[in-house]
């Protein structure tokens, strides 16, 4: 049986992008454009543009002022066993926030950034 690498990946990975932000959005076009792949935007609170983004979902993480909430909803988020979800601070405050909580969140994620993710040109191990 015959598996190509864009199916498998679809079927094994979730990129959490954290901040909604036109960065988040057009990183989350990019990874649709070359995988295949649906991203889960992160924050706070919804925008317009999520409703229409086909390329991605909204996952609210409560208020940006706790950051132990933060984790637990990123950890309901992580709890499905049958995806590898990988997070990708897409803004300044996300970025701290990933620095800061580095330890929890190695633990039941992989950690990236923007710039490393297409940096080898990870998508075309298989």
């Amino acid at each position: 049986m015959y598996y190509d690498s864009k199916n498998m990946l679809r079927q094994t990975v979730i990129p959490v992008l954290l901040g909604d932000c036109a960065r988040s959005h057009l990183f989350a076009l990019r990874i649709y454009l070359r995988c295949g792949i649906v991203s889960y935007i992160c924050d706070d609170r919804r925008r317009a543009a999520d409703l229409i983004n086909p390329t991605t979902k909204f996952f609210s993480l409560g208020s940006k002022k706790d950051a132990r909430v933060i984790c637990d909803i990123l950890d309901y988020l992580a709890s499905s066993k049958d995806y590898l979800p990988i997070i990708i601070p897409c803004n300044e405050y996300y970025r701290a926030f990933v620095s800061e909580n580095r330890e929890f969140l190695e633990a039941r994620f992989i950690l990236s950034d923007t710039e490393s993710f297409f940096e080898e040109k990870p998508m075309s191990v298989f």
